[in-house]
């Protein structure tokens, strides 16, 4: 599972704000041209990715992260999207976008695969306290021809006081 930090790829960059996409997996609407868009380009043990591209869009309205996934996949049937068939599932197994957000010491993290199986908690560090019951974010996803996409939103209460006044970067 690729990953990569916004201040990887852009150290300044501000995720912008706009309003909320239309939640389908259809990455056509366009308030995600408004988006920070980046590729992802390592894994996450910092080495170049093998998997093939993808490319991530960020922005927020306020009181969600909305981030999209457009991911190429030269062999859609050969994906593995069979495991996670419920909520909170075995999505480890089946292909999958993982997003880690922090805000202080406030994390929620995510797991999308292409048939929007969701699998999602959220931890205090400071404690550390983990809250695996946490079923905050929303997520729809399409698989096409050569790639598959997901839109993913995780409420920025989430993260904690004041995660939401930004700016989020």
């Amino acid at each position: 599972t690729p990953v990569v930090t916004v201040a990887d790829v852009h150290p300044r960059a501000t995720i912008p704000r706009a309003p909320a996409p239309t939640l389908d997996g259809d990455l056509a609407d366009p308030v995600w041209a408004q988006a920070l868009a980046f590729p992802l380009q390592v894994d996450n043990q910092g080495q170049p990715t093998r998997a093939e591209p993808t490319t991530v869009r960020a922005l927020h309205d306020g009181e969600t992260l909305w981030l999209a996934f457009d991911c190429a996949e030269s062999s859609p049937a050969s994906m593995k999207r069979d495991h996670a068939a419920e909520r909170d599932g075995l999505v480890v197994y089946d292909d999958r976008v993982r997003v880690q957000v922090a805000h202080g010491d406030q994390l929620a993290w995510v797991y999308v695969t292409p048939d929007a199986a969701l699998w999602d908690l959220t931890a205090d560090l400071s404690v550390p306290a983990v809250d695996k019951e946490w079923n905050g974010a929303t997520a729809r996803a399409l698989v096409g021809d050569g790639r598959w996409t997901a839109e993913l939103g995780i409420p920025l209460a989430a993260l904690g006081e004041g995660a939401a006044a930004g700016p989020l970067r």
